[in-house]
C-alpha cells in the first residue's frame, strides 16, 4: 500500500484490481494473522450455502506465507496463503479477487490433466489441488504439497455486497460438468465490503489504520442499513455518505431490489 494512493495520487490506476489486492494483502501480510487476515477469511460464505459453516481456521495458526500471482501454464491466481500453527497444522487459500472486472473464462487444454473448463474459478480449483504442484514459484510447491486437498479452499472475492448468483451458479455447472460437482463445498464467496469492519477493531495498528483510510478512498465499505451508527466513526473521520440506486452496470447484480439498494451505501468523501 502507498500512502500516495489515500491522497488520490494514483487516480489513474485506482480503478486496477492487481493494485487493490497488493495493497489489502500486502497491507495484512506484514500483521499478525489473527490481526486482519484470519478474522476476513472467515467472513467467506460456502457457494452453496451462504448461511453455511465459514472457512474452518484454527486459533492457533500463527504463521500466513503468502504467493502473489502464482502462474501455471493455464492460470494466474490473485494469491495463495499458505496458513500453518505450531503443530503444523496447514491450510491453503487460493484467491481470485475481482474489483471491477469478472470472471476470465476460456477453454484451456493439455495433454496431461485431459480438458481443464473454461471457468476461471473451476480451472485454478484443478491447478490448485494437483497432487504434484506446477507454479513457477518452488517454495509455493513445496509448502502447497503438505497441504491435503480437504484443507485447500478457493476463495472468490468480489465487490458484490449480496451473493452473485449468476458467476457462482456458473462456476458450479462447470464444476459437475468435470466430475467436481462433490469439492464445490470447498469454494466460498467473500465481498471486500466486509474487510473494514473488520480492520475497524484494530485500531491501534499503523498499517491497518492506514489500510482502512485507503478502503474509504477505495469506498470499499459495508453500511449496515439497519444500524448506520456503527459506522458513525468511520463516517465522522472520513466523509459523508450517500445512497445510490444500483444498476447491473456498476453493482453487477441480477436485480435492482430493496438489499441492492441498502447495500449500495457508499462514502463520498469531502474535497
Amino acid at each position: 500500500m502507498t500512502i500516495a494512493e489515500i491522497h488520490g495520487k494514483l487516480r489513474p490506476h485506482e480503478c486496477s484490481e492487481d493494485l487493490l489486492t497488493s495493497d489489502v494483502f500486502g497491507s495484512l501480510r506484514y500483521c499478525l494473522p489473527n490481526q486482519g487476515l484470519i478474522p476476513f477469511m472467515r467472513q467467506a460464505v460456502p457457494f452453496e450455502d451462504p448461511s453455511g459453516q465459514p472457512i474452518q481456521i484454527d486459533d492457533d495458526i500463527d504463521s500466513a506465507e503468502y504467493f502473489f500471482w502464482p502462474r501455471t501454464t493455464n492460470r494466474e491466481p490473485d494469491l495463495i496463503i499458505i496458513l500453518k500453527s505450531k503443530k503444523m497444522c496447514r491450510l491453503a487459500i487460493n484467491i481470485e479477487a475481482k474489483y471491477l472486472s469478472f470472471k476470465h473464462n476460456k477453454e484451456d487444454t493439455e495433454v496431461t490433466f485431459g480438458t481443464l473448463s473454461g471457468d476461471q474459478l473451476i480451472s485454478q480449483y484443478q491447478e490448485f489441488t494437483r497432487d504434484v504442484p506446477r507454479y513457477n514459484n518452488s517454495r509455493l510447491n513445496e509448502q502447497l504439497s503438505l497441504v491435503s486437498n480437504q484443507n485447500r479452499y478457493l476463495v472468490f472475492l468480489t465487490m458484490h455486497y449480496v451473493l452473485p448468483t449468476d458467476p457462482i451458479m456458473e462456476s458450479i455447472d462447470a464444476a459437475r460438468e468435470r466430475n467436481l460437482g462433490s469439492k464445490v463445498n470447498m469454494f466460498y464467496w467473500l465481498s471486500w465490503s466486509t474487510l473494514p469492519k473488520v480492520i475497524d477493531n484494530n485500531g491501534d495498528n499503523l498499517v491497518l489504520s492506514d489500510l482502512l483510510k485507503l478502503l474509504v478512498v477505495k469506498k470499499i465499505i459495508q453500511l449496515d442499513a439497519w444500524n448506520i451508527p456503527s459506522c458513525s466513526d468511520v463516517l465522522s473521520r472520513y466523509g459523508k455518505f450517500n445512497i445510490y440506486k444500483g444498476d447491473d452496470s456498476e453493482y453487477w447484480c441480477d436485480t435492482v431490489s430493496p438489499e441492492l439498494i441498502f447495500s449500495a451505501l457508499t462514502l463520498t468523501l469531502w474535497d
